[in-house]
């Protein structure tokens, strides 16, 4: 049992960047010479308030890549403590290790009661779940023009995910088409990246227009225009739009 589970500790900073992989494994080598050689005691770990807050926070890491969904409430635990980096890495271990109670804590971490830098985390999050659950409160997000312009860019990036779930593409790629006349140049920019994502075809038009005319530039990710011909290129790439493809 010990050695299966430290080699999934080891399987796990394989994964991880290189830059952060030294000081992982340096907690790990922490977590295991104190005597955690399970995911129960990876918990107790998690859960003990006078433990150092860097050794929990990577607890709560190794947890959403050990764990599995029985495992939730105990990060759920961790939540609401005062500890804003150990509650950004709860809540991507929660993304990961998914199910529809990690749905739950995530969905309400997206309200407006939280920070935005907490909903945006939890926004990505909900992102890699891949549950349909977790679309209309994406498209909630994207289509509030009351929320702010990196949240709803946020949401519009991660609906990307969710093209496997053909009821509702629709819906979802008539509120990426229209994000992409908002005023938020960070909405325009990630709904045009989940164009190419979601196949929107539709979008062409409004993407040639774009690249002619969209001046803006988001710090950090670059021109709109440029965002745009690459999302056109590549849904010229994927082929031509199916004839039942309008919206």
């Amino acid at each position: 049992m010990e050695n299966t589970f430290q080699r999934k500790l080891d399987e796990a900073i394989q994964n991880i960047e290189s830059g952060s992989q030294k000081q992982m494994s340096d907690f790990v080598e922490d977590l295991l010479a104190g005597g955690v050689h399970d995911v129960g005691q990876l918990i107790e770990v998690l859960r003990d308030t006078e433990i150092s807050p860097s050794i929990r926070q990577a607890a709560a890491w190794l947890l959403g890549r050990v764990g599995s969904a029985k495992d939730v409430p105990h990060l759920a635990f961790v939540l609401y403590e005062d500890n804003e980096t150990l509650v950004v890495e709860t809540l991507l271990s929660l993304g990961l290790i998914g199910g529809k109670r990690a749905v739950t804590y995530l969905r309400d971490f997206t309200s407006k009661k939280h920070l935005n830098t907490i909903r945006g985390v939890a926004i990505y999050a909900l992102g890699s779940i891949g549950d349909i659950q977790v679309i209309p409160v994406l498209l909630s997000i994207l289509e509030d023009e009351e929320e702010p312009s990196i949240l709803r860019g946020s949401a519009a990036e991660a609906l990307h995910r969710y093209l496997p779930f053909l009821e509702t593409a629709r819906h979802m790629k008539r509120a990426v088409i229209n994000a992409l006349h908002d005023p938020s140049p960070e909405v325009r920019l990630w709904s045009v990246y989940a164009t190419a994502e979601l196949h929107v075809y539709e979008a062409l038009p409004l993407l040639h227009q774009l690249i002619a005319d969209d001046t803006a530039v988001v710090q950090g990710w670059g021109s709109i225009a440029d965002e745009a011909k690459q999302a056109v290129n590549r849904l010229t790439d994927i082929g031509d739009a199916p004839p039942n493809s309008s919206v």
